[in-house]
């Protein structure tokens, strides 16, 4: 008879009992937090049609990551990588009957065939939160709040702080300061996001590759190291005044000193 190995699948982990009372816990103080803000919680089935990860999801997921198989009734199925698809099926098929705005969150059980490493795994669970509905602004200010109040849980708030954005300013600075292209706009976005990634050389080279002159890299840099008093003052606009609103929101719940305006 051959010899059955007693180890787990690559990329994935046994929970026994002290584990499993930890994770368990760790979870419980999660819920125990969103569900005081009023979100209901849900999940979905473990296999998807492959046919909503195709539509829903990141090319490189789809293409380089994802487990799928044949059933018996030769429909191709898929393990979920993510629950945004799952959630955007869920509301779609009721969407007429769910009060709004929609206020759910899930921690599933997700799977990616990637390189396994230290802290990621090609098995993971992930806290969702999400609002579909209602106030934009309002919602991205919870759920900052929440995120906090998560940290405070775990004894870590003091360990962190929350680095915000807003696309439509980036967009602003993209199109009319440097006036690159959509298509060159959406592939610097990606260079700076693995910026920490791929190290300076690197990600210069990619700059001049995609056609940025040395002034426009230099003003995207200058961009990255001001504040956000500079920033309104130079590109005074939609996005500016989200961010505003936002940092006064997040004032007024008393979360302001944990809130970082961080344009990279």
């Amino acid at each position: 008879m051959a010899f059955l190995s007693t180890q787990p699948y690559k990329g994935t982990r046994d929970f026994y009992p002290d584990e499993m009372r930890l994770r368990r816990w760790i979870f419980g103080q999660m819920r125990e937090v969103i569900e005081n803000f009023g979100y209901q919680e849900y999940d979905g089935p473990l296999l998807e049609p492959f046919e909503v990860y195709a539509a829903k999801t990141g090319e490189e997921i789809v293409n380089q990551q994802l487990y799928w198989l044949m059933d018996r009734g030769e429909r191709k199925m898929a393990i979920r990588p993510e629950m945004t698809p799952t959630l955007a099926r869920m509301v779609a098929q009721k969407f007429h009957e769910l009060a709004k705005p929609i206020r759910w969150y899930s921690i599933p059980n997700l799977w990616r065939y990637e390189r396994p490493q230290k802290g990621r795994l090609r098995e993971h669970w992930q806290l969702n939160v999400d609002v579909l509905g209602g106030d934009p602004l309002l919602a991205d200010t919870e759920l900052l709040k929440l995120s906090l109040d998560i940290m405070k849980r775990f004894k870590g708030e003091n360990l962190v702080s929350i680095r915000v954005n807003n696309r439509r300013l980036m967009d602003q600075l993209f199109s009319e300061r440097l006036g690159l292209s959509p298509e060159v706009t959406l592939s610097v976005i990606k260079s700076i996001d693995a910026r920490a990634k791929i190290g300076e050389e690197v990600f210069q080279k990619q700059l001049t590759d995609l056609g940025l002159s040395s002034s426009q890299i230099s003003e995207l840099e200058s961009f990255f190291k001001a504040s956000f008093e500079e920033v309104s003052k130079l590109l005074p606009g939609q996005g500016v005044d989200e961010l505003g609103k936002l940092f006064a929101l997040m004032k007024e719940s008393g979360a302001d000193n944990k809130i970082v305006f961080d344009a990279t």
